[in-house]
Formats: structure tokens, sequence, C-alpha cells
């Protein structure tokens, strides 16, 4: 009786998502206990839907790049919540060339193991970096102008230009 029910539920959660063209996603009211959605390819929100990601009350954590394209844009909000987290490795085994940071992400995560990526580009709504390790073909960090970093030829430093604050591990050429 219980595999039959479980079957019944199955099938009916399957039929109800295949005719929706939205994103079928339940929030948790708990905000310590974060509730996992499953996204699916929509022509609407195409950004949102090449992660893995996390909804909370209040914000959502983007796990896990999981999509094709080569170069990317980091939705600033999902589901009409901000994006304030990144999991350590969300973009590791990836092809990525290009990552883009949408305005109004102020947080940039530890970016680790990503030989393929080359260029990092940062809003102007950047308050703190993390590392970016091991993504040894990186060779450009660009940045909007921001208050406290800015970008020269690929390299990014403090607003005052006196700080060293990332170097591109791919860069070559004279610095």
């Amino acid at each position: 009786m219980k595999r039959k029910l479980s079957f019944i539920v199955a099938i009916t959660m399957i039929m109800s998502g295949c005719n929706s063209d939205k994103q079928q996603n339940v929030t948790n009211t708990d905000t310590s206990v974060p509730t996992t959605t499953i996204t699916e390819i929509n022509d609407e929100q195409i950004e949102c839907t090449d992660f893995d990601y996390t909804t909370y009350v209040n914000s959502v954590t983007i796990k896990k790049y999981i999509g094709n394209d080569k170069n990317i844009i980091v939705p600033a909000e999902i589901e009409g919540k901000p994006v304030t987290k990144f999991t350590e490795y969300f973009l590791k085994d990836t092809d990525i060339k290009e990552i883009t940071f949408s305005e109004g992400i102020t947080k940039i995560p530890s970016i680790k193991d990503c030989d393929s990526l080359k260029i990092i580009n940062l809003p102007s709504t950047t308050e703190s970096i993390e590392t970016f390790r091991f993504c040894n073909g990186l060779e450009e960090i660009n940045i909007s102008e921001n208050e406290l970093y800015k970008s020269v030829d690929g390299v990014l430093y403090s607003a005052d230009g006196l700080t060293l604050t990332a170097f591109p591990m791919g860069r070559t050429g004279s610095f």
C-alpha cells in the first residue's frame, strides 16, 4: 500500500511540474534550516536555472554552477531574494571562461580550482573579496568603479592603488 501511495505521489508531482514554465519551489519559514530548490530550465530565468541553490526566508545561497555556458552571470537575486552566500567550490569542475557578478552582490566568494577561468568581473557593489586560489588560467580581475577597490590592467588593488588585493595567476607580460 505504501509503495502504491508513494508511486501516486511521485507521478502527481512530476505531472504538476510538466505543465509549468515557472520554477516550482518551496520556501522554508525556519531560517536555520535550508530548503533546497530544484530548478527547471526556462527562458525567463536562465541565469537562475543554471545554479543549484538553497533558498532561505530572506536569502539564497548558491551551491554549484550546473549550466553549460562558458561565460556566466551570477544574479544578485533569485526568487526575489538576495544572493548572499556561495559554497566554497561553487565553480569546481566547470569549464567557465568568464564570470560576471551582478550589481547588488556585495561579498565575492572564494573561487577555487578553476583552471579554465580567464576573467572575473566584479560589480561596483563589492564590499569584500575572498581569495581566488588555484585558478591558474586567470588573466583578468575587473571591477566597476568602487570606493574600496580598483582594477588596473586586470589586476585588483585597493581604491587608493597602494595595496595589491589580487593578482591573476595566469597573467603574462609586465606588471
